[in-house]
């Protein structure tokens, strides 16, 4: 059941991918105020400019917050006016649409995703012009606009190396020393919970497969023991409609990858593969039940 809530709203999900206005992103290359995919280009494009890069994860062809993002802030102008002087724009894209991301990226952006400890989309990663400093992880927000998404990026880059070295200079020399060795100590700090995120992370998810696994091989004992307890016609009954159940989760999946436009007729299809499963669901249980 559970498999088919997922199907249902990654179906309720389904865009137009032309709502995100934003720019298509380049897969090589890399320039200041222009989204890429080109994480290496990026990083030397920073050094050289000294600004910082900006990183986007998104799934940029179903993920609602992302699409928003796209209209009411990456295609203004005022935006685009800001990032071509200020940023490096990296997107790290998880589509629906697999093609949207040339196949030797999609490994190298899972591993991002992990080892920036991204749990939800959209999530902006700001990271300092040395390509591996992590200033600051942002969100969208609701209201969202250029003007308070800049503030937010503004607001994270006061801890940039260049900024710091900058203050500590206008500073008295004791208390620039100590500014120069709290900010040594969050960085590492940062970094330690880095790992540690990580690592739980790893050892959630190896949990959560055993615990599927387990609950898998349950109901399949129950299952077993329930069929057991039948009639031979009941029971061919049941395999049966279970085959029919298979068949129609392969179907309404195949449907779904297939990228089918949004308009009634589609959703009707779709509702109505939807409710035959529910109905085979609930009289497989009516079966095992002895009803």
């Amino acid at each position: 059941m559970k498999r088919i809530i997922c199907i249902l709203a990654m179906m309720m999900c389904l865009v137009d991918q032309t709502a995100f206005s934003a720019e298509k992103a380049s897969t090589s290359g890399a320039e200041p105020g222009k989204w890429t995919m080109d994480l290496d280009a990026a990083k030397k494009v920073a050094a050289e400019k000294k600004i910082p890069i900006l990183l986007n994860f998104t799934g940029s062809d179903w993920c609602g917050w992302c699409i928003m993002m796209g209209e009411k802030v990456f295609s203004e102008k005022e935006w685009q006016d800001y990032a071509t002087k200020n940023l490096i724009l990296v997107m790290i894209d998880f589509p629906q649409n697999k093609e949207l991301v040339p196949e030797n990226l999609r490994t190298r952006n899972s591993q991002l995703k992990e080892s920036f400890a991204v749990e939800g989309f959209p999530t902006y990663i700001l990271l300092d012009d040395d390509g591996t400093t992590m200033l600051g992880k942002l969100a969208a927000e609701e209201n969202a606009a250029p003007k308070s998404f800049i503030r937010q990026i503004e607001g994270v880059c006061e801890m940039r190396k260049v900024v710091i070295d900058r203050l500590t200079k206008e500073m008295p020399q004791e208390m620039g020393r100590k500014l120069l060795a709290k900010v040594g100590e969050m960085r590492e700090t940062e970094s330690h919970l880095q790992k540690a995120t990580m690592e739980y992370e790893k050892l959630c998810k190896k949990l959560e497969d055993a615990i599927s696994a387990d609950r898998s091989e349950i109901n399949t004992i129950l299952e077993d023991w329930k069929l057991s307890k039948l009639a031979p016609d009941m029971i061919k009954a049941y395999k049966e409609k279970k085959v029919r159940m298979e068949e129609l989760s392969k179907e309404i999946e195949a449907f779904i990858a297939s990228r089918p436009e949004e308009s009634e007729e589609n959703m009707a299809r779709f509702v109505k593969l939807h409710r035959q499963i529910s109905e085979l669901k609930q009289e497989m249980f009516d079966v095992l039940s002895g009803k």
